[in-house]
């Protein structure tokens, strides 16, 4: 229940997934300006050691043989990080301002937005009340800065494991075949981790906005008790990970990739829904599901959360 009224819920939030959208395009500007500012050194680098020259031509041999993408995307980074570490002592400024930019200010700036997302849907679900998302951003900006300090942390450990298992897919495929098996394997592994990712802070953002304070306070209480129902809630994040994906893919392949304009921050703001839901279903906090329904959690986990919807 919990995957279907979140998606009920983000169908009645969907203004709020409008104004995120200006928020993604904002931080997306400063990210993209910051690496622009850091990347002059790195490109000149690889112009000189003829990578650019190689990768133009390797690109231009997919239009006439598609099926070498693997291979080509395998020997394009290859090359790359072979440049960057014979050059490396006269660009690691520029590397680190690049890993630093392109990375963590990116994540630490949608860390600030999702926990924004969060608390104003939160207030949305348990008091109706609309608060502006400007305003509530500023008001939270403490908050939401400790928080996404801390989410930088715990997300470091998720992404490390999702970089091994891409390595490990260009290191073990060496033909058509094993891309196949490997792609498979590589897809499912990235599923199963982002799941686990999503599943262990589900609760952590609203956890922080319902009692506030210290984030190591927060997410230790959080976590608690969404793994006393592990399973359902990991169920639920793979499902919101598939199809988060499959939406993505689709309407970004056949409307030339502008839905996904749409699709990104819909997508945040289900998976900020989905952790309200969780944390307060966990906690059995009433919330309400629209202005007529309240989802009234049992102490009984058999118990489903329709049973105890009542029109108010």
């Amino acid at each position: 229940m919990a995957f279907k009224n979140s998606l009920k819920l983000l169908a009645s939030n969907f203004s709020v997934v409008w104004k995120h959208l200006v928020y993604v395009l904002i931080t997306t500007l400063i990210s993209v300006g910051l690496v622009l500012a850091f990347a002059n050194p790195v490109i000149e680098v690889l112009r000189e050691s003829g990578w650019i020259g190689t990768a133009s031509g390797l690109i231009k041999t997919l239009y006439t043989e598609p099926i070498a993408i693997f291979d080509v995307v395998k020997e394009l980074a290859l090359t790359f990080f072979g440049v960057i570490y014979a050059s490396f002592p006269s660009i690691w400024f520029s590397v680190i301002g690049l890993v630093l930019c392109g990375y963590f200010v990116p994540t630490f700036l949608a860390g600030i937005g999702f926990y924004n997302v969060t608390s104003v849907v939160q207030k949305q679900m348990t008091s109706l009340l609309c608060v502006g998302y400007t305003q509530n951003m500023i008001s939270t900006l403490k908050s939401s800065t400790k928080y996404s300090l801390m989410k930088i942390a715990i997300k470091i450990p998720f992404d490390l494991v999702k970089l091994f298992l891409i390595v490990s897919f260009f290191r073990l495929s060496t033909s058509f075949f094993t891309n196949l098996i490997f792609l498979s394997l590589l897809t499912l592994g990235l599923i199963l981790v982002s799941g686990l990712e999503i599943t262990s802070i589900a609760a952590f953002a609203p956890c922080m906005v319902d009692i506030g304070g210290n984030p190591f306070r927060s997410f230790s209480k959080s976590i608690v008790p969404v793994f006393k129902k592990f399973m359902k809630t990991y169920s639920n994040a793979i499902v919101i990970t598939l199809c988060s994906v499959l939406v993505n893919m689709l309407l970004g392949v056949f409307t030339v990739f502008s839905s996904l304009l749409v699709t990104i921050p819909a997508s945040a703001v289900f998976v900020a829904i989905f952790g309200n839901v969780v944390y307060l279903s966990s906690n059995q906090k009433r919330y309400y599901l629209s202005k007529s329904i309240i989802v009234n959690p049992s102490n009984d986990e058999n118990k489903l959360d329709t049973k105890h919807q009542t029109g108010v």
